[in-house]
């Protein structure tokens, strides 16, 4: 027997809004494991209900992209709709997870036979992040029976360099063997936004576009010194080293402070990545990250950003052509 279900709603996804209608038949061959009590704790059951409520159209989606939160929401339409146009973008889901409880997600996708992708951020050196991060998708996807620990084991395409329980806390600095399992997870659709998040891929980009959204009072600032912008392009070299003490000062925190981690010394960055951090933190930690995407955006020609395109846009573009096209 098929259901035939149509629903209606309003997402704000533009300055304007939009409405969109769809139809779906979901055979009735089997029940389906929609969020309930049982089985869940309190907080999960709670955020995936109001995940489900507050994004209905996964239900009606051709293909759904589980990311970490807005910016992904407004940067991946985007990014997909200038790269070509045999993909249509309203048929397509973009719902953040804040990277929490996704194995519950790709469980129900499973069953209403939707296809997926998700993109989860790296948060290298942050806590939890990197490889610890790696592990609990590991171990979702060994909750889903689509690997096993001994697949993981035999691979010829990664190395536990470690007991996997101890993932979490094999060495950060091993970045080439860390990027070789990100590069596996990418057969099973899991995506990884690195070093740290989709972000800090944006202001590495586009860093003179972002910073064309300021104005005259707007932008970090070294006290007595001036603004950060102003001194890095200063000139002077004797005024430079003046500052040097000054600067070094502020970017030490700010590198704490984006890696939200006061153990962390930010080792793994390049010394351009750590000065980068200052304006992630300006951005995306002390203004509204929607906004500042959306009026960035405005000073990017579609032929910069595809030009200038993370990697990782590309290669989750080639995944939904090959799901969808």
């Amino acid at each position: 027997m098929r259901i035939r279900l149509e629903a209606t709603w309003s997402r704000g996804s533009t300055v304007e809004g939009s409405i969109d209608t769809r139809l779906c038949y979901i055979k009735q061959s089997e029940s389906l494991d929609l969020p309930s009590k049982d089985g869940y704790s309190e907080e999960e059951y709670k955020y995936i209900k109001n995940g489900v409520i507050a994004y209905p159209e996964l239900y009606f989606a051709n293909l759904v992209i589980l990311g970490e939160g807005d910016s992904e929401e407004i940067l991946l339409p985007k990014m997909i709709e200038v790269l070509g146009n045999k993909i249509d973008t309203k048929s397509i889901s973009v719902v953040p997870l804040g990277g929490r409880h996704v194995n519950h997600f790709w469980r129900l996708l499973n069953q209403l036979n939707i296809p997926y992708i998700t993109l989860l951020d790296l948060d290298r050196e942050r806590y939890l992040g990197g490889w610890g991060r790696i592990k609990y998708v590991c171990e979702e996807l060994i909750k889903l029976n689509k690997i096993t620990i001994d697949q993981l084991e035999k691979s010829s395409e990664i190395t536990m360099i470690g007991n996997f329980d101890d993932m979490h806390i094999w060495n950060v600095e091993n970045i080439d063997e860390m990027n070789k399992w990100i590069g596996f997870l990418e057969a099973y659709d899991i995506y990884f936004s690195a070093p740290l998040d989709i972000d800090f891929l944006m202001i590495k980009k586009f860093k003179s576009e972002y910073l064309q959204i300021l104005n005259e009072n707007e932008g970090p600032q070294i006290i007595g010194y001036g603004k950060i912008k102003d001194i890095e392009t200063e000139k002077d070299k004797k005024n430079k080293k003046r500052l040097k003490s000054k600067y070094d000062k502020r970017l030490s925190q700010d590198v704490k402070d984006t890696l939200k981690d006061k153990c962390t010394s930010g080792s793994t960055f390049t010394k351009e990545e750590m000065e980068l951090m200052i304006w992630y933190k300006y951005f995306f930690l002390t203004r509204g990250k929607p906004t500042t995407h959306r009026v960035a955006l405005l000073n990017i020609e579609d032929e910069m950003l595809i030009e200038n395109m993370p990697d990782i846009f590309m290669k989750i573009r080639r995944n939904i052509e090959s799901k969808l096209c």
